[in-house]
């Protein structure tokens, strides 16, 4: 039986979400899945330090003012244009592209700490990055450039069992999107060159800007 036909139980839900072991096939538009996530994470990132790790547009549009940024490497996740934007930076009829965490390989990105009364932040992630169902909440532990032990973090990873996940897309079609695209945020060009710019501050970033136009 497939993840999506045998949806688990909210209760279930939030155990393994304690654990960043949630299925990527529950149903996170669902009320009261999304309920128990978010409550569940909240509980975590209240009890323990947490941090978001950014490697896209959180490395520029953050929902919260971090109380601390580190510079981080993920491994075991790769950073992809393998979603589907049918809202922020495209619409259903012509859909942009944006970047996903998908498994293999690593990438940089930026481990921001949430506040310590993290409730209002998460809620504001949850509802930006899950409620469509196109990422899923993780606990990852990418480790700082500069050395040190691994940061515990949250991170939405891509929902291959999403109608938006598209990894297979054709290096052309894949610039025919960024420069054509539009959504509710803008320009998904925009939202391309932002994260290339905040990327190459990382010292990273030269793989994704081969998709931007001319």
């Amino acid at each position: 039986m497939s993840p999506a036909a045998a949806r688990p139980s909210p209760s279930l839900l939030r155990d393994l979400a304690a654990l960043g072991r949630l299925p990527a096939g529950a149903d996170y538009r669902d009320a009261a899945v999304f309920r128990g996530l978010l409550a569940a994470w909240t509980a975590a990132a209240t009890s323990r330090p947490l941090a978001v790790f950014a490697y896209a547009s959180l490395l520029w549009d953050c929902d919260f003012v971090p109380r601390r940024r580190t510079a981080a490497r993920l491994h075991g996740f790769a950073r992809r244009p393998c979603i589907y934007s049918t809202c922020y930076r495209g619409t259903p009829r012509r859909p942009g592209l944006v970047l996903g965490l998908d498994r293999g390989g690593s990438c940089t990105g930026m481990a921001l700490a949430l506040p310590a009364q993290p409730a209002a932040a998460l809620r504001a992630l949850f509802e930006r990055e899950v409620f469509q169902g196109v990422y899923y909440p993780r606990l990852v532990a990418p480790r700082p450039l500069a050395g040190g032990a691994a940061i515990a973090c949250l991170a939405f990873v891509s929902n291959p069992l999403s109608k938006a996940y598209a990894p297979d897309l054709a290096p052309a079609e894949i610039r025919r999107i960024i420069a054509t695209a539009r959504g509710r945020r803008g320009p998904c060009v925009d939202y391309w060159r932002s994260t290339c710019a905040r990327l190459r501050e990382l010292g990273g970033g030269a793989d994704l800007e081969r998709h931007l136009p001319a």
